[in-house]
C-alpha cells in the first residue's frame, strides 16, 4: 500500500524542571538500501524507557534501538514476526545484563513501544505496561492492558506483546507514554475536540510538576516520512554566570568546577506517578554524585594567573566536568551585556538545537597549569616500582645461583678456573626460567584459584534458588531459576561436582515444570545412519516401519524395526518414475497405511506436485493412480492426509487457496469436493499442511496459527490457543513457537502434535474447532541438546504404539514410553 501521511514526533522530555530537546530511546527509521523485501515499505518507530537501579546512558541507549532497527530490516517474515524479533533482541540483551548483575542486587526494567507506518495506518506493540492515546476529531481512544503487554522487558525470557493498530487521519494526535502523570489520563481521555499540538503540549507540561517522558505524534498528509522534530525551547534555562579572574591571592585555593545536569548522564526516569505497583525507583542522577565529590586542586603559577585575570570565560560556556565542556540551553545575562572583555555571541534562532561541541579556540596564548601528584597515585606507582625492583632482585639471585653452580656441573671444570658461559646456556637460562615461573604460577592457580571462582558463583547460584523458595509470583520463580543456572554454567567452568550437577537438576525440573516439557530419551534409529545426499522432509510411521521422504530426490526409503533399531530396506521402491500410462514426479508427502488390505496391500502412499498418487509396498513394483482433476484444477499440492475412518483423502493446494476431499470407492479415490464451501480461511496461500479427525480439518499457516474448519464449511480462523503456563498469553499463536508440522498420531491418540524445529520440540494440544489447550511439549535431554539436537528439526511422525520420531543432520532419532 502506498504510504499517505508523514509522522512528526515531538518529544516531552522534563528532569528536576529542566525540559531537554533530545529524548534517549526515541529513534524514527526508513528502509536501508538492503532492507528485506517485506521491509522495504515499511517506517519504524522506536520509543524505550528504561527504569531500575543501573545507570544506562544516552550511548548506550542509541546502541540498542540502533540494534533493533537493524533486526527489523532484516527479517524478511511478517510484520508481527519482525515486531517480536525487534522487541525480543532488546529483551535478550536486558535478561543477559540482569543475570550479570544479580548478586550485586541491581536490574533494569525496559518498556517499549514499537510502531510502523503503513499507508493510513499505524501498527504497534506495546511491551510493558506503556500507554497509547489517539485523539481524533471525533473521540480519544486509550491503548492500555498490563494483562497482555506484561510487567516490561528483562524479567523473563518470554517477550510479552501487544498488538494493536489505529487508522490515521489528517491532523491526528498520537501520544506514547511508559507512564503517565495521573493529571493526563483524564485530560487526554476527556478531548472532545481535535486539539492543537502546540497547545496540546503546553497542557501537559502545566498540568504536573512531575518528571516527564513522552512523544506526540502529528499526522500529515505526506509521502510516508517519519521526522523527529525538536523545534521547542526549554521551558527553564540554566543561569550562569563567566568565573570571576583568578588573582594571585587565590591561586593556592581550591577551584570549584560548576555542575550540570544533563541528560546524557542519567537514564531516562519513569515518572512515579501512574506507574504500577511493581515499579522500580529510578536511578540516582549522577551528576548529583560528581557535585559531591571534592573538587580537583591546581597549582598555578603568578604570571598565570594574571594572564587568565585579563581573560574572560565565554558567557555561553560552563563545566560539567574537569575535560567536558557543553553550550547551555539559555543564560541570564541579556545578550546586550556580554562579559567585560568578551565580545558578544550571536542569540541562536528559534528551534536551533544547542550543540554539545565547541568550535575549536586558539590554545597557544594559555599557560601551563602544573598539577601536584594524588597521594594515591604516589603510593602505587611507590609500590609497583618496589615490585619490580624485588621482582628484578630475585631473577639475578637466580641467575647468579646458576652461574655459579651450573659451571661446576659440567666436566672439564678445575678449580680456580675461569668458565665462561657461551651465548647458548645464557639463551636457554633466559628461555627456561620465565617458563618455570609461569608453570608454578599456573599450577598454583589451577589448584587454588579455580577452586576460589568456583565456589564463589555456587554460592550465588544457590543464593538464586533460596530466593524461588515460597515464591507465589511464577514469573519471580521464572528468574530465579533461570538465575541459578547462569551462575551454574559460570561455576561448572572452573570444575562440575555432584552438588552443583545435583542443583543444576533441580533448577532445569522447575523450569520444565513451568513450561509443561517432559524431557524424553532419544535414540539414534537408523543403524548403519543415513547417506549424506539423503534431506529427509517428512516422515510416517506405523507400529513396524518408519518411512523416510527424500526431498533430494523425491523418493522414499523404508527402514524396518529390528532389536538394534530400524534397518534400511534396499528392496523397497517408491521414487518417481513412469508407471504404466502414468508419470510421477517427486514425491512432496506422503501417508503409512495401516490398513494394507484395503489398498491392493500398499503400506504407504505418496503423492507429487501435480495430484498422481503412488501406492508403494514391499516386493511389490508401485503403482500410480492420478487423482480426478477438480473444477478448479490443479496449481501446486504441498500435502495430504488421509482419515483412516472414512477412508477420505484431504488434499491441500495453497496457490489454488483450496482443500479437496477425495472418497475412497473401489479402488481408487474419486469425487473431487471444496471443503470449504463458500467460507475460505484468509491468507491460503500461506498453508502449510493440514491434519483431519472426525468432521475436523485443521490448517497449519507459515505465521503459526491454526484454523480449524467443521464438515459443511464453518471456518473459526484463527482457532485460539490456550496456553496455561505461568507469563505465557493465550491467543492467535503460542508466544514462543511457530509450527512447520502438525498429526494426528492415530485413531487411539485424540492429540494434535505439533512440530517446532528451532527448539527441537514437539508440543502437544487437545484439539476442538473452537480453541486448541496446551497439554504439553516433548524435548530431548539437556545434554542431548547440546551434544546431539544442535540443528533444526526438518521432519517429525509419532507411530499408533506411541514412537516419537525427529529427524536432523542426516540422522533419524526416536524415543519410546511417551507418557
Amino acid at each position: 500500500m502506498a504510504a499517505e501521511f508523514d509522522l512528526n514526533l515531538f518529544s516531552v522530555y522534563r528532569i528536576k524542571g529542566q525540559e531537554w530537546p533530545a529524548l534517549p530511546g526515541l529513534l524514527a527509521a526508513t528502509p536501508p538500501r538492503r532492507a528485506a523485501r517485506s521491509r522495504r515499505g515499511d517506517n519504524l518507530v522506536i520509543y524505550l524507557t528504561l527504569s531500575g537501579n543501573t545507570p544506562f546512558s544516552s550511548s548506550e541507549y542509541n546502541k540498542i534501538t540502533s540494534q533493533m532497527a537493524e533486526r527489523f530490516y532484516q527479517n524478511p517474515g511478517a510484520l508481527t514476526s519482525a515486531l517480536r524479533a525487534t522487541a525480543e533482541t532488546l529483551n535478550q540483551a536486558l535478561v543477559e545484563r540482569n543475570m550479570g548483575s544479580t548478586g550485586r542486587g541491581q536490574f533494569i526494567l525496559g518498556r517499549l513501544i514499537v510502531g510502523v507506518l503503513r499507508g493510513a495506518q499505524f501498527i504497534f506493540v506495546q511491551c510493558g505496561p506503556t500507554h497509547v492515546y489517539h485523539l481524533t476529531s471525533e473521540k480519544a481512544e486509550h491503548v492500555h492492558d498490563t494483562q497482555i503487554s506484561g510487567r516490561g522487558l528483562g524479567f523473563s525470557q518470554t517477550t510479552p506483546l501487544y498488538f494493536s493498530q489505529v487508522d490515521l487521519q489528517p491532523g491526528d494526535l498520537v501520544v506514547l507514554c511508559a507512564a503517565p502523570p495521573s493529571s493526563w489520563d483524564g485530560a487526554l481521555q476527556n478531548e472532545r475536540s481535535l486539539p492543537l499540538l502546540d497547545a496540546l503540549r503546553r497542557k501537559l507540561l502545566t498540568l504536573t510538576d512531575e518528571d516527564l517522558n513522552a512523544v506526540l505524534i502529528q499526522a500529515q498528509v505526506g509521502s510516508g516520512k517519519v521526522n523527529i522534530v525538536q523545534t521547542f525551547k526549554p521551558t527553564q534555562e540554566i543561569p550562569t554566570r563567566a568565573p570571576e579572574p583568578v588573582s594571585t591571592r587565590q591561586a593556592s585555593q581550591p577551584a570549584q568546577a560548576v555542575p550540570a545536569s544533563s541528560p546524557d548522564l542519567m537514564p531516562a526516569p519513569a515518572p512515579a506517578a501512574g506507574s504500577s505497583p511493581e515499579q522500580v525507583e529510578p536511578p540516582i542522577d549522577h551528576t548529583e554524585k560528581e557535585a559531591a565529590l571534592p573538587p580537583p586542586s591546581f597549582s598555578i603559577s603568578p604570571q598565570a594567573a594574571q594572564e587568565l585575570s585579563a581573560q574572560a570565560t565565554p558567557p555561553h560556556t560552563h563545566v560539567i566536568k574537569p575535560g567536558r565542556f557543553v553550550r547551555p540551553m539559555g543564560s541570564s545575562r541579556p545578550p546586550s551585556a556580554p562579559a567585560e572583555g568578551a565580545a558578544a555571541l550571536p542569540e541562536p534562532e528559534e528551534g536551533f538545537r544547542p550543540s554539545r561541541t565547541v568550535a575549536p579556540r586558539d590554545t597557544s596564548n594559555i599557560p601551563d597549569i602544573s598539577r601536584p601528584a594524588s597521594r594515591r597515585r604516589t603510593d602505587l606507582f611507590r609500590w609497583l616500582a618496589k615490585g619490580l625492583q624485588a621482582g628484578r632482585g630475585f631473577f639475578q639471585s637466580i641467575s647468579n645461583s646458576v652461574r655459579k653452580v651450573l659451571p661446576r656441573l659440567l666436566p672439564g671444570h678445575q678449580e680456580g678456573e675461569t668458565q665462561v658461559m657461551s651465548g647458548s646456556t645464557m639463551a636457554f637460562i633466559a628461555i627456561a626460567v620465565p617458563l618455570l615461573i609461569v608453570t608454578v604460577a599456573a599450577m598454583f592457580y589451577s589448584r587454588y584459584g579455580r577452586a576460589s571462582q568456583y565456589d564463589e558463583n555456587f554460592g550465588l547460584a544457590v543464593q538464586a534458588a533460596v530466593g524461588a523458595i515460597g515464591q507465589t509470583d511464577p514469573v519471580v520463580v521464572r528468574h530465579a531459576w533461570e538465575s541459578t543456572l547462569y551462575y551454574l554454567d559460570k561455576a561448572e567452568a572452573y570444575q562440575v561436582t555432584q552438588d552443583s550437577q545435583t542443583l543444576r537438576w533441580q533448577a532445569q525440573a522447575e523450569l520444565d515444570n513451568l513450561d509443561r516439557i517432559v524431557r524424553l530419551e532419544f535414540h539414534p534409529a537408523i543403524i548403519s545412519g543415513l547417506d549424506k545426499t539423503i534431506q529427509v522432509s517428512r516422515m510416517a510411521a506405523s507400529e513396524a516401519d518408519l518411512y523416510l521422504l527424500n526431498a533430494a530426490g523425491g523418493n522414499v526409503l523404508r527402514a524396518m524395526r529390528t532389536n538394534q533399531g530400524y534397518e534400511i530396506d534396499p528392496e523397497f521402491q517408491c521414487a518417481p518414475g513412469t508407471y504404466g500410462d502414468f508419470t510421477v514426479g517427486q514425491l512432496v508427502d506422503l501417508v503409512a497405511l495401516l490398513n494394507s488390505n484395503l489398498y491392493n496391500n500398499a503400506t504407504l502412499l505418496g503423492i507429487d506436485a501435480t495430484g498422481t498418487l503412488l501406492f508403494c509396498a514391499k516386493g511389490l513394483e508401485p503403482r500410480a493412480v492420478p487423482l480426478e482433476t477438480p473444477g478448479l484444477g490443479w496449481k501446486s499440492v504441498s500435502a495430504f492426509t488421509l482419515d483412516a475412518d472414512s477412508n477420505t483423502l484431504y488434499v491441500l493446494d495453497p496457490t489454488g487457496s483450496a482443500a479437496w476431499s477425495y472418497f475412497w470407492v473401489k479402488d481408487k479415490f474419486e469425487d473431487p469436493n471444496l471443503f470449504f464451501g463458500e467460507q475460505v480461511p484468509q491468507a491460503m496461500n500461506t498453508a502449510m499442511d493440514l491434519a483431519f479427525r472426525g468432521e475436523d480439518l485443521y490448517l497449519l499457516f507459515q505465521d503459526g496459527h491454526v484454523a480449524a474448519c467443521v464438515g459443511g464449511g464453518r471456518c473459526v480462523d484463527p482457532d485460539p490457543f490456550t496456553d496455561p503456563r505461568p507469563g505465557h498469553l493465550s491467543g492467535a499463536t503460542i508466544s514462543d513457537a511457530v509450527f512447520t508440522q502438525m498429526l494426528f498420531a492415530g485413531p487411539s491418540d485424540p492429540s494434535l502434535y505439533m512440530l517446532e524445529s528451532m527448539t527441537r520440540a514437539i508440543y502437544r494440544f487437545s484439539a476442538r474447532p473452537d480453541a486448541l489447550n496446551l497439554q504439553g511439549q516433548f524435548q530431548p535431554t539437556v545434554d542431548q541438546r547440546k551434544l546431539l539436537f544442535t540443528t533444526p528439526v526438518t521432519a517429525m511422525a509419532v507411530s499408533p504404539n506411541r514412537y516419537i520420531f525427529l529427524s536432523l543432520d542426516n540422522q533419524v532419532y526416536y524415543a519410546t514410553d511417551i507418557p
